[in-house]
């Protein structure tokens, strides 16, 4: 599954990395305590990373042999990477898109290999620029909490997006956008966000502390971190970051299961 998703969106990479690194953390533990399956592991983590190759390679021909259009690259990965580390002008917040990736494709006619080269130039150049103290570092800082603190993911400023300006909405869809109804939304859901939060990073403590930590839960660390990771320096944008938010729901889970057993024993002992 995750191999096929690579198809649907790129950030899917991550969860075929995630699988991957799972099967071969797994394998290192079986070897590591002398039990047997080590091979089976190491076939599995191969199998995913292979599928998803091949899928990415399989995909573009058959389109091309069906259609009878030659597939394109389009803007190259490295202009998303550029947005996310630079763009102080995106509509959404910091490091989120600001058209820059389309303006290199157009400056460099839309040869895709021309423009990932002048892209990767202006990341070396604003990675020299954090390094020197040109740049603030505090922009990665805002980055992080623009993308990881909406409660609503971008789904609010998705739906009232400038280019639906020329677009008849209803009266009554207009009404559900104003304060009286958004904002008491806003505060139930900014306390739950904080929740989650606090119970993921409660029930990972926990959880490794009196190690019982599964490989479920191992591999949606994984995920989660690689996910943080992506998004850190990537175009920003708080949706992107909504399927990993979801990945906090089973640790969070945790925290409040511990919690109820020390109630239970406190219970119990008095």
């Amino acid at each position: 599954l995750p191999a096929v998703s690579c198809q649907l969106y790129t950030s899917a990479w991550i969860g075929v990395i995630a699988v991957t690194l799972f099967f071969l953390v797994s394998a290192f533990l079986q070897y590591a305590r002398k039990l047997r399956g080590i091979v089976p592991l190491c076939l599995c983590a191969l199998a995913v990373l292979l599928c998803a190759l091949s899928l990415q390679a399989a995909v573009p021909l058959v389109f091309q042999k069906y259609t009878g259009i030659e597939n394109s690259s389009g803007t190259p990965g490295s202009t998303y990477l550029y947005m996310g580390i630079s763009s102080t002008d995106g509509l959404a917040g910091p490091g989120s898109h600001n058209g820059s990736d389309i303006g290199l494709y157009s400056e460099n006619d839309l040869d895709a290999q021309k423009t990932d080269e002048v892209a990767k130039a202006l990341i070396r150049e604003v990675a020299d620029e954090y390094a020197s103290g040109e740049r603030s570092l505090s922009f990665f800082v805002e980055k992080a909490w623009y993308q990881w603190t909406d409660p609503w993911f971008s789904s609010v400023q998705l739906t009232v997006h400038p280019g639906l300006a020329n677009v008849e909405i209803s009266s009554a869809f207009q009404r559900v956008f104003q304060p009286g109804v958004l904002s008491p939304a806003q505060r139930f859901l900014s306390v739950y966000l904080a929740l989650v939060y606090c119970g993921a990073l409660c029930g990972m403590f926990l959880m490794i502390k009196k190690r019982e930590v599964s490989f479920s839960s191992l591999l949606l660390l994984l995920y989660f971190v690689g996910g943080f990771t992506f998004q850190f320096f990537w175009e920003a944008k708080a949706r992107y970051c909504m399927p990993y938010f979801l990945i906090l729901f089973p640790f969070a889970a945790a925290a409040f299961s511990f919690a109820g057993r020390w109630v239970a024993a406190w219970l119990h002992r008095r």
